[in-house]
């Protein structure tokens, strides 16, 4: 089994790069389009496609780990973006030089003003957080899987059976002004993950997960 492609913005385009693909008007499920951007090549299907498979790649992309358990295995990432990580150490460095600059207290403004700013954007010093040091991890053991999004040990844990799982996939949407790209499990509760990891990593990770789809049925 090989991960289903559903874009909402675009019907057809590459799961990797995110390009849109030039395919005729007319597909059936015996075609095949090759990326012109990275060069990867899918089966192709009418409003979407399947053919991503872990053997694409020589070795798990960087942050990606696969481990192999007695009645189970384990499949860890972590997001380690640098682009998403910018806008909070920013943050951070502006009311560093605010504080550093604007003496607060007596001769300044009261310290609680700068409050606001950390207050606010709590939410960005979250994912910062969680871009730097967060990971995503899918464990399935004697029948029972487990999704944990979190740092360390302190994080978010879903759980189902996975002989529930029928269908792994790559999703991408809008959801108001942005764009969502997340893997989406076809089980009781319709599970998502890996919003903040790389395209490539949630390529992957889709891959694996549903080639073990094939493996249990």
């Amino acid at each position: 089994m090989v991960p289903l492609i559903r874009d909402e913005i675009h019907d057809l385009t590459c799961p990797i790069c995110w390009k849109r693909l030039k395919l005729p008007d007319s597909l059936t499920e015996a075609d095949h389009a090759k990326c012109e951007s990275c060069g990867r090549a899918f089966d192709v299907k009418e409003f979407g496609y399947a053919g991503i498979k872990t053997s694409d790649w020589p070795a798990p992309p960087d942050g990606v780990s696969v481990e192999q358990l007695p009645d189970g295995f384990r499949v860890t990432a972590h997001p380690s973006s640098l682009l998403k990580v910018l806008p909070g150490l920013l943050v951070v460095a502006l009311m560093v030089y605010l504080l550093a600059h604007s003496k607060p207290g007596k001769d300044g403004p009261p310290l609680w003003i700068f409050l606001i700013p950390a207050v606010g954007t709590i939410p960005l010093w979250v994912l910062t957080i969680f871009n730097l040091f967060g990971q995503y991890v899918v464990s399935v053991q004697a029948g029972e899987a487990t999704i944990f999004s979190g740092i360390g040990g302190v994080g978010w844990t879903r759980r189902f059976r996975w002989s529930d799982l029928t269908q792994v996939t790559l999703l991408r949407k809008r959801n108001g002004k942005h764009i969502l790209r997340v893997i989406e499990l076809a089980c009781p509760g319709s599970k998502r993950l890996g919003r903040e990891l790389k395209d490539e990593q949630r390529a992957y990770v889709a891959a694996y997960l549903a080639e073990r789809i094939g493996k249990a049925r």
